[in-house]
């Protein structure tokens, strides 16, 4: 009887070994890939649309948009739902009702400390999303565009608040 890590091995290191760049999706899909494309697995199909929909989707709503950028602002230690509501001023159900869409997505994480729960954003989600989008770009163009595919820091680019 062999191990079934060995079989995933083993079939990790036949696909390495196999020449040739699917031309398709639909080869993609069950096909052997040479090396290089098994070093960059992450970029090859990273999220499905329909995952890409359901994140943008969570984020069409400006509360949930308003919860998760301060999130992302506080970074991986995240925030009590108390913590939240305080700062955003949102009553607890209704924070709670835009956690749950923001956690179905993906988008958001959260670990429990003590009796503590802890929400924070999920960066790799988020990277994901935003390499999805841009993953195509400029891919029709006649020539390079260069950086301008490179997705930019919202810094240079603040809108003025009234």
């Amino acid at each position: 009887m062999s191990h079934p890590r060995g079989d995933i091995i083993s079939q990790a290191l036949r696909k390495a070994l196999c020449i040739g760049v699917p031309q398709s999706s639909e080869q993609i899909r069950g096909a052997f890939y040479p090396l290089h494309i098994l070093q960059n697995f992450h970029i090859i199909e990273s999220m499905k649309p329909s995952e890409a929909i359901a994140a943008l989707s969570a984020l069409a709503s400006e509360p949930r948009l308003t919860v998760y950028r301060l999130l992302v602002k506080r970074g991986p230690k995240g925030y009590t739902p108390s913590e939240l509501s305080e700062r955003l001023d949102l009553p607890a159900p209704t924070l709670s009702f835009h956690l749950k869409g923001l956690l179905q997505a993906g988008l958001v994480g959260s670990r429990r400390d003590g009796r503590n729960l802890y929400y924070r954003p999920n960066f790799e989600r988020m990277n994901g999303l935003v390499a999805f989008l841009t993953e195509n770009c400029c891919s029709l163009a006649d020539e390079t565009c260069g950086p301008t595919c490179q997705p930019q820091s919202a810094s240079g680019s603040r809108r003025k608040t009234a």
